[in-house]
């Protein structure tokens, strides 16, 4: 028997829609974010899953549950899954950070 490991990623947030750097603020999934892990719930019907892993943000948590909800799936919150820091750059767009770090966002 094989493994197989599904990598999904968390439904959109309103600083996911506006391309927020998110990083380890615990923004919530928004309307569209909730009904794309529906969708995969609908997706992911026909597979055989066995556990579920996810960082312990609330949008990682949340499409976990909605995607799986029609299962008896124990989903494992693992901080090691949490998302990186970006420190000064969190709740900032894109365009934020090319204009105050334009050196630092193309290293990046």
């Amino acid at each position: 028997m094989s493994t197989h490991i599904l990598l999904i990623r968390h439904g959109e947030t309103q600083w996911n829609k506006s391309e927020r750097f998110r990083g380890t603020y615990d923004i919530p999934l928004n309307e569209n974010g909730k009904a794309q892990a529906n969708v995969l719930s609908q997706a992911l019907k026909d597979r055989n899953i066995s556990v579920a892993c996810t960082s312990p943000l609330s949008r990682a948590v949340e499409t976990a549950q909605i995607s799986l909800a029609d299962r008896n799936i124990q989903i494992l919150v693992n901080d090691k899954l949490t998302d990186i820091d970006y420190g000064d750059w969190t709740g900032l767009t894109k365009i934020e950070v090319m204009k105050r770090w334009p050196k630092e966002y193309d290293a990046w």
